[in-house]
């Protein structure tokens, strides 16, 4: 008995909770226009002998590399995006992206555990790329080539 009212207090519910829909209401404001892409650019960065050098700046440790921008207007600036990826590799070879900013974690010879920083800040026509291993432990350390994807999207 008990289960038979339950089931149809459940019926009841099911049915009576169904709303017959209205009239549709007024058309709403425009909306804005979603984010389109305003370029696409890669660079690679070097240590040497290329058109994009790391470069050490030895008051704070780190190395870095101003990439120019020039579709990085300041309307960009003010109302857009900017994505930045680097280009990885799997231990099988295969290659990916990844954004940025990226944190490696890695063991050197002598299993002392370090991370390698990449990051990036922008301003009106360049990007500066960043790398700093941690703890500004190895003096002689240098970053290699990397590969940079730069999306800029308004």
């Amino acid at each position: 008995m008990k289960k038979t009212l339950f089931l149809l207090a459940v019926i009841a519910l099911t049915f009576s909770s169904c709303i017959l829909e209205g009239p549709q209401g007024p058309k709403g404001d425009p909306g804005r226009d979603g984010a389109s892409v305003v370029s696409i650019d890669d660079y690679m960065v070097t240590n040497y002998n290329s058109r994009y050098v790391w470069r050490f700046n030895d008051d704070v440790g780190v190395y870095y590399c101003e990439l120019p921008a020039p579709r990085l207007t300041g309307d960009v600036y003010n109302n857009g995006v900017v994505h930045i990826y680097i280009e990885m590799e799997d231990n099988v070879g295969n290659l990916y992206q990844q954004p940025l900013p990226k944190i490696l974690y890695n063991l050197d010879n002598n299993g002392n555990q370090y991370s390698e920083n990449i990051d990036f800040e922008y301003t009106v026509g360049k990007i500066i790329m960043y790398y700093t291993v941690s703890d500004y432990y190895y003096e002689d350390w240098q970053p290699g080539t990397m590969n940079f994807r730069v999306v800029l999207m308004k």
